[in-house]
């Protein structure tokens, strides 16, 4: 095999950097090339084209592009979700499909419409609704999914959901605004309808798609049987060049132009070529002002063959004015203006012709500048005379002569006058009257005709008038009577008292010689001093000290009202003592004096009554645990004995429980105005205290704070009390230790003691602190004799608890 030394390859390449030459042997550039080829692609870069390179050392590659043609078998989609289902289970009660996916990020959701569609093999496909989606799970109902029976009838799901199917949304069935966004797709496919095509889709609200197509690039162009090309739904088809000048443009209406808008034509097809040189409309093709037709490129002999004989002179056009329509009898050259049309025409040969047609309105020009604001208007009223230093936009009303006056800035110019009235009008035409006419008779009497005199009736209204009748009319004689009226009536008939009105009738008053039934009462006395006592009841039945008459049911006692029901003030009130066995009230209670349960109320308080038992008791059940005050007079502590208030929190293992809490705070005032501390007290009590508490219990308030017994070896360490939380315990020498903690300040004092029997039981041995810090206290254990030694030791702390 021939080899090729390095100084070729570099004296191969050289020659051609240095010549500047291409360097090339049959070449074809491209995927589908051959040959290979070097050549400078921009100035100071060269590039390589061949086949393939191998290299053996290292590679150096500063910018590296791979170019690859890729390839899927089916369609390609942009929607706003999609997955490779990762299992596929029906429901326990076979009802539904249950589907998980591999995505972590579920972009599913309720209503989305998948489909899955294979283009090889058994062409599997299935295109279904989501009914919901629920901590990962897709739900979607078997009833969607298309079913075939066997031969033996049984109806099985033809194409279901499996592992590893590709599921693609398209669109939602939902409307909500939630949903918004969930309703377009970019599909781009090569076997949908054996015509490849990029299509864009939006408004996909169901399974069907035929109204959805908005853009389609490619083959099956809608309403062309199969033809390829560009399909928009009230789209723009817009070219610019590079620097971004239109070239072309057509319009979703059907206007456009071309050739940078010399070439344009709007929605109703009207057009023009080059600033209405050449245009069109619906009455035919013109031409323009200015315009010349010539013919440079043709020689001098052609011109002259083209010359005609010189014409003979032309008829003048005779003008007969303007008329809805062609007049009759026309001559050669009369023309006229149709104002119908607003064309004019000319005659011409035994037809009319189009002669002129009246231009239309041009465009409307460029807006001008905005004007300047203009000064508002100061009404200053009705005056007889002009207001005294007056300013520009000042206008007034002048009561003398009803005119309105604006001040100009230099002089008042008249603005507006009042109108002046009216000429009067003709006369009007005399109204019509209103006839009447009577009849004596008990009987009802036919409808009067005529003036109304005829058959009894009469136009005299006497005391035996039974019916009258009347009408509208310009005349008596005109006109039409109503039907008659019964205008006096018949004599009443007796009536039947009901039982109630002929008992009281039985037991009737008489005054003035005359019964009467009252509407209103009073059953009561009345003392030597005129005081009433007793029960008032009807309308109006009692006056009040100001006046006011009152309706309703009301008690006295001298004169005092007790009891009141006022329906028409809505108004109800007793006074008095009242026993009940039960009620509820649903407004305001306020209350003076009087009983609630074991207490006695007295001024703004409550008192317990004669020194007996009383209780105030609040429990609170949070089902795991309880809370509980009380406040009373004897009551029984778990203790034993009694107590004046008690509150307690019980609860399980996991609740805080708190059963009392205090907080005094403030306050600068030491308690002896020296070295005493802030009057800030919680608790001020005279007595004795029994303190109980479990063995495991949160500790933690000044006094002792907690102990420590700690072995000499650090092997054993015990600790009791929350008020300082010891953290380490380091030994930094023989007999020296370190307690940590994170109390914060250094307001305690440490008491250490030695075990007797730390080292000898002959030997006496001592602890001591030897320094206090915000963080930790340092410790020793000696021997009386032999100085620094391990000891057992244990320490009481007395001070504050951490801030």
């Amino acid at each position: 095999m021939a080899g090729l030394s390095s100084s070729a390859i570099v004296g191969f390449i050289s020659s051609g950097i240095k010549m500047g030459e291409k360097i090339v042997e049959f070449f074809l550039s491209g995927f589908s090339g051959y040959g290979w080829k070097i050549w400078e692609y921009v100035k100071g870069k060269w590039m390589l084209e061949i086949d393939a390179i191998r290299v053996r050392g290292q590679f150096t590659v500063f910018e590296l592009l791979i170019s690859k043609i890729r390839a899927i078998i089916g369609a390609q989609a942009i929607t706003q979700g999609c997955g490779k289902i990762k299992t596929a289970e029906l429901s326990e009660d076979g009802l539904y499909y249950l589907i998980t996916i591999e995505d972590k990020d579920m972009s599913f959701v309720e209503h989305d419409f998948i489909r899955y569609k294979e283009f090889t093999g058994n062409q599997k496909s299935y295109h279904v609704e989501i009914e919901s989606v629920a901590d990962g799970v897709i739900r979607i109902p078997v009833s969607e999914f298309e079913t075939v029976a066997d031969e033996s009838g049984h109806v099985s799901v033809s194409n279901p959901p499996s592992v590893g199917d590709d599921i693609v949304q398209f669109g939602n069935s939902s409307y909500e605004t939630q949903y918004a966004g969930r309703h377009s797709a970019i599909y781009m496919h090569a076997d949908e309808n054996a015509q490849p095509a990029i299509d864009v889709l939006a408004g996909i609200y169901s399974k069907d798609w035929s109204n959805c197509l908005k853009v389609r690039v490619g083959g099956d162009i809608p309403g062309t049987n199969g033809l390829k090309g560009f399909y928009c739904v009230n789209g723009m088809l817009k070219g610019v060049d590079d620097d971004g000048t239109i070239l072309y443009q057509f319009n979703p209406d059907s206007s456009g132009f071309i050739a940078k808008g010399n070439i344009r034509w709007d929605k109703e097809g009207n057009g023009d070529i080059f600033n209405r040189a050449i245009y069109w409309d619906t009455d035919g093709f013109h031409f323009g002002s200015g315009v010349k037709l010539t013919w440079d490129n043709l020689d001098s002999e052609v011109k002259k063959n083209l010359k005609g004989e010189p014409g003979k002179d032309g008829s003048s056009l005779v003008y007969k004015g303007e008329f809805t329509s062609h007049p009759s009898n026309p001559q050669n050259g009369w023309y006229y203006r149709n104002t119908s049309d607003k064309k004019n025409y000319v005659y011409q040969d035994n037809a009319w012709y189009v002669m002129t047609v009246d231009g239309e309105d041009g465009l409307d020009g460029i807006n001008g500048n905005d004007g300047k604001d203009g000064l508002d208007i100061v009404w200053k009223g009705d005056l007889s005379a002009a207001p005294a230093d007056p300013v520009k936009n000042w206008v007034y009303r002048d009561t003398d002569n009803g005119r309105v006056y604006i001040y100009n800035g230099t002089a008042w110019e008249l603005m507006v006058a009042d109108g002046l009235d009216g000429t009067d009008g003709t006369n009007g035409k005399d109204g019509m009257r209103v006839y009447i006419t009577y009849h004596d008779s008990e009987t009802e009497p036919a409808v009067p005709t005529g003036n109304g005199t005829t058959e009894g009736w009469h136009t005299n209204s006497t005391a035996s008038v039974v019916w009258i009748s009347q009408k509208v009319a310009d005349s008596a004689d005109s006109g039409e009577w109503g039907t008659p009226i019964r205008f006096r009536g018949k004599d009443g008939q007796d009536a039947n008292l009901l039982p109630w009105i002929e008992e009281w009738n039985n037991n009737k008053t008489e005054i003035g010689g005359e019964y009467m039934v009252s509407p209103k009462m009073f059953s009561g006395t009345k003392d030597s001093n005129g005081k009433l006592t007793g029960v008032a009841m009807g309308r109006d039945c009692l006056t009040g000290a100001d006046g006011t008459k009152r309706t309703g049911i009301f008690a006295l006692v001298d004169d005092e009202v007790v009891f009141e029901l006022d329906p028409v003030n809505k108004k109800y009130k007793f006074k008095g003592e009242v026993f009940a066995n039960k009620g509820t009230f649903t407004g305001t209670v306020n209350a003076n004096d009087g009983v609630i349960g074991g207490f006695e109320i007295e001024g703004s308080g409550l008192k317990n009554i004669s020194g007996r038992d009383a209780m105030i008791s609040v429990q609170t059940d949070y089902g795991d645990h309880q809370r509980q005050a009380a406040l009373g007079n004897t009551l029984s502590a778990m203790v034993g004995f009694d107590v004046s208030a008690y509150m307690s929190a019980t609860g399980n293992w996991n609740s805080f429980n708190r059963a009392l809490m205090l907080r005094a705070s403030g306050s600068t005032m030491r308690k002896d105005m020296m070295f005493g501390g802030y009057c800030n007290l919680c608790i001020d009590a005279i007595g004795g205290v029994d303190w109980k508490m479990d063995k495991n219990d949160h500790w933690s308030m000044p006094g002792v704070l907690g102990f420590v017994a700690v072995e000499r070896d650090l092997n054993s360490v015990q600790r009791w009390g929350d008020g300082m939380i010891i953290s380490r315990i380091q030994r930094t020498s023989t007999g020296q230790y370190t307690l940590y903690h994170s109390q914060g300040h250094t307001d305690y004092i440490v008491i250490v003691q030695t075990t007797p029997w730390a080292v000898d039981g002959d030997r006496w041995t001592i602890g001591i602190e030897c320094g206090r810090y915000n963080d930790h206290f340092n410790i020793q254990t000696l021997d009386a004799n032999k100085g620094l030694m391990n000891i057992d030791f244990r320490v009481v702390v007395i001070g504050r608890p951490a801030d």
